[in-house]
């Protein structure tokens, strides 16, 4: 409340927006999370590979490997710091 009693108002467009961008990212990650997941058959029809491969392509190849070289070479790249 205010001095006078009357209320301030709370939001207004900035916060819509910063939370509609928030809701984008979160649909992004999620879709990102279970994309392997949603194609695997797609997947494994057009490489012909078997159920044992997909799960380490799921396991410890993508969680490590992939996204370590994926994300973490080209940050250490950008920020002037030799880590790869």
């Amino acid at each position: 409340m205010s001095r006078n009693g009357s209320h301030t108002p709370v939001g207004g467009a900035y916060a819509h927006s910063a939370l509609a961008v928030l809701v984008i990212v979160y649909v992004f990650n999620f879709i990102d999370r279970n994309i392997l997941s949603i194609l695997s058959e797609s997947i494994k029809a057009d490489l012909g590979v078997t159920d044992a491969e997909m799960g380490f392509l799921y396991g410890t190849v993508f969680a490590f490997f992939i996204r370590f070289s994926v994300f973490l070479s080209p940050a250490s790249l950008m920020s002037g710091y030799d880590a790869a």
